[in-house]
């Protein structure tokens, strides 16, 4: 049974403007088939994809909001069962060339951006303690950030 949708798995719904693009990302990836019926750890699924921490924290919010994947109690990555009937190449009534229909360059950008690859990249969001500058240490997006985060928590409370 999926698990049921929380705040977090909301505002990563937020945090891409198209969650198509998402999917289309999960096919061009070839996700669904990599990784089957495999339980994987943050850090294995950001070296299967050569992501950055930040775009596995957040693709993966994103994928789990959307059924895609799923937490294992041991905090494991796996594909849901759903995804694997539905998206998977192999299966016999796969959804997957109609709901690939569409892709086009904006996936291999976004996939890119995913992997650290662009040229201009965006400093991240978050990170580590004392590591590179990212846009909390900007005090006027922090404040923004945390205020629009505040009132989402508000609206779900």
């Amino acid at each position: 049974m999926p698990e049921p949708l929380d705040g977090s798995s909301f505002y990563a719904l937020l945090r891409f403007e198209e969650a198509a693009l998402g999917l289309r990302a999960v096919f061009e990836l070839n996700l669904v088939e990599r990784l089957r019926n495999r339980e994987i750890t943050a850090t294995e699924l950001q070296s299967e994809f050569d992501f950055t921490q930040q775009a596995e924290r957040t693709f993966c919010a994103l994928l789990r909001a959307m059924h895609v994947l799923e937490r294992t109690p041991d905090g494991r990555y796996r594909t849901t069962e759903l995804a694997r009937k539905c998206l998977d190449s192999e299966t016999e009534f796969s959804r997957r060339p109609y709901l690939s229909m569409g892709s086009g360059p904006d996936v291999a950008e976004f996939i890119q951006q995913l992997q650290g690859k662009c040229e201009q990249a965006a400093p991240a969001l978050y990170g580590r303690e004392g590591e590179a500058d990212t846009l909390m240490d900007n005090d006027d997006v922090a404040r923004a950030v945390s205020f629009g985060l505040s009132s989402r928590a508000k609206c779900f409370a």
